[in-house]
């Protein structure tokens, strides 16, 4: 076996564990708490951007469904709600971005419209 060779299975098998490693963190990812949806999002784009530089080839639909089964419980409404209206298989995260990122606004305007009464009661 030449050096081309070694080398080629070489990094064969680098890219094998990266990809294992990048696979089971995409696996166990879920979203925190205290985190929001844009850094959780940013998280996921992360790994799945790692994984196809890999050249996994990931499905929109595996993406989407695995934000929506990983989300935090004030996200639990709106997860139907996507699920119904929409084909999971054409749609895509930055459709599902865009729409988490709005509903997490409406939820942070609705808290702070309840804190304030909160403080006016006071």
């Amino acid at each position: 076996m030449g050096n081309f060779e070694r080398e080629y299975l070489g990094d064969r098998k680098v890219i094998t564990v990266k990809l294992q490693t990048l696979r089971y963190s995409f696996e166990t990812l879920v979203m925190n708490e205290k985190e929001t949806i844009q850094e959780y999002l940013a998280r996921v784009s992360t790994i799945v951007s790692q994984m196809r530089s890999y050249g996994d080839s990931l499905s929109n639909e595996t993406i989407v469904s695995k934000v929506l089964r990983t989300l935090t419980p004030k996200f639990e409404y709106v997860i139907p709600a996507i699920m119904e209206a929409n084909d999971l298989s054409k749609y895509t995260f930055d459709e599902l971005m865009s729409l988490l990122l709005s509903h997490e606004d409406r939820l942070g305007k609705k808290l702070e419209k309840s804190e304030e009464k909160a403080f006016q009661v006071m």
